[in-house]
């Protein structure tokens, strides 16, 4: 009988303790807020895409990777697009008209930099 008191209150406690556990997370909430995704951006490749649609040309946008090294990771005309992408969503606005996106080498301090360049604008919907 004190075997069987005794194993209760020790599975108790223990059932107790794997209650109360803190976790420790490099997850700020403040990012989940800002979470960016590039599909939350219009993107438009030609200025013809936006006859008949109200729009307000907010300023110019640039975003480029650069490969410093050629051990580094290859810089990419997709990446320098979601860079400038997010530029446009840090300046409030919800579209890009992209200008043009270029692969350049033998530019100072990068082996290859990819570029890209355009109009950040909002998009009445």
């Amino acid at each position: 009988m004190s075997k069987s008191i005794l194993l209760f209150a020790a599975a108790t406690l223990l059932a107790g303790c794997a209650t109360h556990y803190n976790v420790d997370s490099n997850l700020n909430p403040q990012n989940v807020k800002t979470y960016f995704a590039p599909s939350t951006i219009a993107l438009y490749e030609k200025s013809s895409e936006l006859e008949g649609v109200e729009y307000k040309n907010i300023g110019h946008v640039q975003g480029d990777v650069c490969q410093a090294d050629s051990r580094d990771k290859p810089a990419s005309l997709t990446e320098a697009r979601n860079v400038t992408l997010r530029k446009v969503q840090e300046m409030g606005g919800n579209g890009l008209l992209l200008n043009q996106c270029l692969m350049l080498t033998g530019v100072p301090g990068c082996e290859q930099l990819a570029l890209c360049q355009g109009s950040a604008i909002i998009v009445n919907k």
